[in-house]
């Protein structure tokens, strides 16, 4: 009887990881190599309208030197470059004018600082109120962008090529978490965001860090407006767009990679919010949850077979568990590798790459795959009862999908006497 457990339980496991092997596939062939060939980024004259580029800033995240150069470095070259700063006394203030006086093209740029914030949503979201009022008004396109995105030449050309069919409402990538560095915070975020990035890019859920729109479309749908009563810049906009009869469009050359180190507090924080946000916006969170609870229902039920196989010296049932389990925590493992390799094809001929996977990386996210999907659970579950968010030094009391309340505003302060930029995000 209790062998017959070990080969439910531990099959229950295999047939999860087998399902995660599935996605990952699916999303290698037909989320980026489909459409990495049938992609083709169109020229300047076939782009003829101006572009503007939307960035909010709150503290200095560890590459917005990196990332400004960047974005001032387009190959693309009728565009703005639109940057709202939180407060003045904020070092990115400093960042910012700096690059403006330095760069040859930083003329681009059109700084401003956030004034007389809302409470009734987020910062950044008034930040991207405010900047959208700025816009100019010969501008065709508008595309955000995080201060963590270090954006390649031809990143705008790929933002805005899709959007010339006039289905295509939004353009979208997502991001990959690659840290340099083998600690288990910064591996742990990057295990659960290559999970979550497969259902973002099938689903089709915008992510605002690299996101382009017509700017007609801005305006018809109503999205200015929402934001000033919401909590997350990308969570309504693809409710927006469909309003209008547009679809969401995935470019993996959107998909940019972020090598920042994380602690383990940061990632439980992180992971926390970006399921907050899932649960105020995505109808499809329910299958998170379902999904979180069974993965760890198997997994504890495993373990259980794996204690009592020991109990009772039944060495058949242990020998039959213990292989199911190291088989699915392989499935798994080889199911990220695919993401990942999908994710450097699509970056492909860019400065910036993945971070090389050492045999200790390997063997490090090997190890943390069963810590990730428990605490994953943890996340779920927190997030299914939070109405309190920490962002950036801020607070939030989230009662309803339109109804945010901002009760603790100061301007961001430099957690150290330091001004240079660490590896660590903010």
């Amino acid at each position: 009887m209790l062998t017959t457990w070990a080969i439910i339980c531990g099959g229950i496991l295999f047939v999860f990881a087998c399902a995660h092997f599935a996605w990952a596939y699916s999303f290698k062939k037909f989320c980026v190599e489909k459409k990495l060939a049938e992609f083709n980024t169109l020229t300047d004259e076939q782009l003829a309208g101006k572009v503007s580029i939307l960035m909010s800033l709150r503290g200095v995240d560890p590459a917005l030197k990196e990332s400004l150069n960047s974005l001032l470095n387009q190959t693309h070259e009728n565009y703005e470059l639109i940057v709202v700063v939180d407060h003045k006394t904020d070092y990115a203030w400093q960042v910012v004018e700096q690059i403006k006086s330095d760069h040859e093209h930083g003329n681009r740029i059109k700084l401003f600082e956030l004034s007389d914030p809302s409470d009734t949503c987020s910062l950044k979201c008034n930040s991207l109120v405010q900047g959208s009022r700025q816009i100019d008004e010969q501008s065709e396109y508008v595309i955000f962008v995080d201060a963590d995105v270090v954006p390649h030449p031809d990143w705008v050309r790929d933002a805005i090529s899709p959007l010339q069919d006039a289905t295509v409402g939004v353009v979208t990538g997502n991001q990959w978490y690659s840290p340099n560095k083998s600690n288990p915070g910064s591996i742990m975020r990057s295990l659960w965001n290559a999970g979550s990035l497969v259902p973002s890019a099938v689903y089709g859920h915008p992510w605002a860090g690299s996101c382009a729109m017509r700017r007609a479309d801005l305006e018809r749908s109503g999205l200015i407006q929402i934001w000033q009563k919401s909590i997350v810049d990308d969570g309504p906009i693809k409710k927006a767009m469909t309003d209008l009869g547009l679809s969401v469009y995935f470019q993996p050359r959107l998909i940019m990679v972020n090598h920042d180190q994380c602690t383990m507090g940061f990632v439980d924080r992180y992971v926390t919010r970006m399921l907050t946000w899932s649960r105020i916006y995505e109808s499809a969170f329910i299958n998170t949850v379902i999904h979180a609870w069974l993965m760890v229902g198997a997994i504890v039920a495993s373990l259980l077979v794996v204690g009592v196989s020991l109990w009772q010296q039944n060495w058949l049932a242990l020998g039959w568990i213990l292989a199911l389990i190291l088989a699915a925590k392989i499935f798994t493992l080889i199911s990220h590798l695919m993401v990942r390799s999908a994710v450097a094809k699509a970056i492909e001929g860019r400065d910036r790459q993945l971070a090389r996977l050492s045999v200790g990386k390997l063997l490090l996210l090997f190890n943390l795959i069963p810590f990730c999907q428990l605490a994953h659970l943890m996340w779920t579950m927190r997030a299914i009862f939070s109405r309190r968010i920490r962002w950036r030094e801020v607070t939030y009391h989230i009662r309803g999908k339109q109804n945010i309340k901002m009760i603790d505003y100061q301007p961001y302060r430099l957690q150290n006497d330091s001004t240079s930029p660490s590896e660590v995000s903010i």
